[in-house]
């Protein structure tokens, strides 16, 4: 089938409707046809996940958006916060309980006494920790060099030698480079102790894309991986070569065949048990050209969504 009609049949499979359980983790029951056939990938448990950005609650219709994503066969959702969303006045604190399904994440040392007392008592809870410490966005967000970091991250994964918690390991901004390295050859036992390397892949040329979740594998080959951001870019004018230096210009159709193509690689890999797509609200600056966006101005899925909710079975 070509990869036109791949879309196409997404587009109009049945997506799976996650289901409202408790957990931190929550399990979408992921099975199906390959899509060498024509139909959805057999995907991991759980594979479909979204991002939502600190700009999502000031949009229209917020909670029904929220709901509309999640019924899309989303399992899991992060956002820029270790403390659940209801108390975070980043995100509005919503009236709505979407805590159960939120990955905190460790932004800056200040989080880590909130992680230490509360998320490792958690059983099956998960943690990320650190969120692209080697870049600062807008000079607004933490970033520090990876051996300091490494100093300062030690005694939480000390903390978590005897608990059950599932560590993320920093989450880079420029993936592929020596940090996560140099972090690691600082922290003395934090490698053994994380349980996923978590990475954010934004390339508008899918094989590219593919390309760096190969070299993360490369370099961490027993351990699974999660894809924390994903899209063909970050912003309108960047890439994610990370250069700054080139504009994604996809169409509406080659944004999707980019999502089917890196997450077909994904979901067949063995590897990547979860990818984030970035982004769950509506981003308007990209206009029609390569915009990531599964809702809409008014909150209602993009055909983008339909292709996502779609691609497993």
């Amino acid at each position: 089938m070509s990869l036109s009609g791949l879309i196409s049949a997404l587009v109009l499979a049945a997506g799976i409707t996650a289901s409202p359980t408790g957990l931190l983790l929550r399990q979408a029951n992921n099975t199906g046809a390959s899509t060498a056939t024509g139909g959805p990938l057999q995907c991991p448990p759980g594979f479909r996940n979204v991002v939502f950005n600190t700009v999502a609650p000031g949009q229209a219709n917020w909670q029904q958006r929220f709901q509309n994503v999640m019924s899309a066969g989303v399992t899991n959702w992060i956002g820029f916060s270790v403390t659940p969303i209801s108390q975070n006045q980043n995100y509005g604190k919503p009236s709505f309980s979407p805590d159960n399904n939120q990955i905190p994440l460790i932004m800056s040392p200040d989080d880590i006494s909130y992680a230490t007392n509360n998320i490792l008592n958690q059983n099956g809870a998960v943690v990320g920790v650190f969120n692209e410490p080697d870049f600062s966005y807008l000079g607004v967000t933490y970033k520090n060099d990876a051996a300091p970091l490494a100093k300062i991250a030690k005694p939480f994964f000390d903390a978590a030698m005897d608990k059950s918690t599932m560590l993320l390991s920093p989450a880079l901004a420029f993936t592929g480079s020596s940090y996560l390295k140099e972090f690691y050859a600082n922290c003395a036992g934090c490698e053994a102790r994380t349980s996923i390397i978590s990475i954010h892949i934004y390339n508008a040329n899918p094989d590219a894309a593919i390309g760096l979740i190969q070299g993360v594998r490369a370099k961490h080959p027993t351990k699974d991986i999660w894809i924390t951001e994903l899209a063909p870019a970050s912003s309108p004018h960047q890439d994610s070569t990370n250069s700054g230096g080139s504009v994604c210009n996809l169409s509406a159709a080659e944004t999707q065949a980019w999502m089917v193509k890196v997450l077909t690689f994904a979901a067949n890999s063995g590897y990547v048990k979860k990818v984030f797509w970035n982004t769950g609200e509506w981003s308007p600056d990209f206009g029609n050209q390569c915009n990531p966006s599964l809702t809409d101005a008014t909150g209602a899925l993009t055909p983008l969504a339909n292709v996502y909710k779609g691609i497993c079975a």
